[in-house]
């Protein structure tokens, strides 16, 4: 990873790319917002299996640019935190946990028909809006 992280930096110096946490955190945010939305209609919104796709990939790598942007701004090496991140989670799998806490908590297929039906029914709803058509949370 500090190759590619290195690779970044000189890419980030070439083109100019602003060292600013704020809006590297804010990209990195709308990036991971943009994958979120392709699981989503790669599932058909919780209504039928996970099946990969080309853009999955693509919004993925949009992601880890954006991580390591950010990560060269805060002046943290990625390799070194993906080391730690992943020494927390095997003390946490040594303690008796059979997955970290996070990767727990799934939605149930329930829930994520419930939340399609909701997509689905959405439009509908908000006529003479201003186009909009996302259900607000």
């Amino acid at each position: 990873m500090d190759e590619q992280q290195q690779r970044v930096k000189d890419w980030m110096a070439r083109y100019g790319l602003g060292t600013d946490p704020q809006a590297r955190m804010l990209d990195l945010s709308s990036e991971v917002g943009e994958l979120a939305k392709e699981v989503l209609k790669s599932t058909a919104y919780g209504t039928r299996p996970f099946t990969p796709t080309a853009s999955l990939e693509e919004e993925l790598g949009d992601c880890l640019f954006s991580l390591l942007c950010l990560s060269q701004c805060l002046g943290l090496e990625g390799e070194a935190a993906l080391g730690k991140a992943l020494e927390k989670y095997e003390a946490l799998c040594r303690k008796g946990h059979d997955r970290p806490p996070d990767v727990r908590l799934r939605p149930t297929p329930t829930k994520g028909r419930r939340l399609a039906s909701f997509y689905k029914e959405a439009p509908s709803q908000q006529e003479g809006s201003s186009g909009n058509t996302s259900p607000s949370l």
